[in-house]
């Protein structure tokens, strides 16, 4: 793949600043363009927010790939936000990977507290995937259905084992069904990005690095966009095939 800029994918990659979106950064860096959005803590790559320097190095520097856009989407407005950022920066979006997410877990009795938490959970979980992924479609997809299966141009949301089956006394009700609900999303999209060429998928991992290395969970994520498979939730567990 050539490493020109006009040649690169670009990539829309939410939950940036956490452990599996700086592997991402990390392993997409030469092949993608990357708009990556955080809340707070950036990854760690090179960015125009920073600039990691070996000082024993002898390669020349080169320009960040990843555009890092802070932003905190418990504010519904910063959704269209991210989306104008992201075009102005790159002019367009390939693949958007829904990787932020919220984990709160505990009893549902007495549950005072989980309760409390279970909307923004539900939010972050579900439905920021959802309207950042239509918000994508309204402003750049939707009338590109031909330019769009040429690029092969697609979403990978980021699951968990959770939303597939019951992992008993873990407290993890809540979370589950914000996953659970985001598999269905992901089934319900793919009927509908079909009709302007944009392929839905979602990659459903166990607890990672403890149980999947977070190497693996990248891989499916990035086999996903190489491949052309849509409405597929992939499970990526110890005991699947790897």
């Amino acid at each position: 793949m050539s490493n020109s800029a006009d040649d690169m994918r670009v990539c829309l990659l939410t939950g940036a600043g956490g452990g599996l979106g700086t592997a991402l950064c990390t392993e997409m860096d030469r092949r993608y363009l990357i708009s990556a959005v955080c809340r707070s803590k950036l990854p760690r790559v090179d960015s125009q927010e920073v600039v990691f320097v070996d000082p024993l190095s002898q390669e020349p520097k080169r320009v960040p790939k990843t555009f890092v856009i802070k932003a905190d989407f418990e504010d519904e407005s910063q959704i269209e936000r991210v989306i104008e950022l992201t075009l102005a920066r790159f002019g367009r979006i390939d693949l958007l990977i829904n990787n932020a997410g919220q984990y709160i877990t505990g009893p549902l009795v007495p549950g005072k507290e989980l309760l409390e938490d279970a909307s923004r959970m539900m939010e972050i979980n579900a439905l920021v995937p959802l309207r950042l992924a239509v918000t994508a479609a309204r402003m750049f997809w939707k009338e590109r259905r031909a330019e769009n299966i040429k690029l092969s141009r697609n979403i990978v949301n980021v699951s968990s084992t959770a939303g597939l089956k019951l992992y008993e006394n873990q407290g993890q009700s809540l979370y589950a069904a914000s996953k659970a609900a985001l598999n269905t999303l992901t089934v319900h999209m793919s009927h509908e990005f079909s009709r302007f060429g944009v392929r839905v998928n979602a990659v459903a991992p166990n607890s990672f690095p403890g149980i999947v290395p977070t190497s693996r969970v990248v891989e499916e994520i990035l086999k996903l966009d190489a491949g052309s498979m849509s409405g597929e939730i992939v499970r990526v567990d110890a005991d699947a095939a790897k």
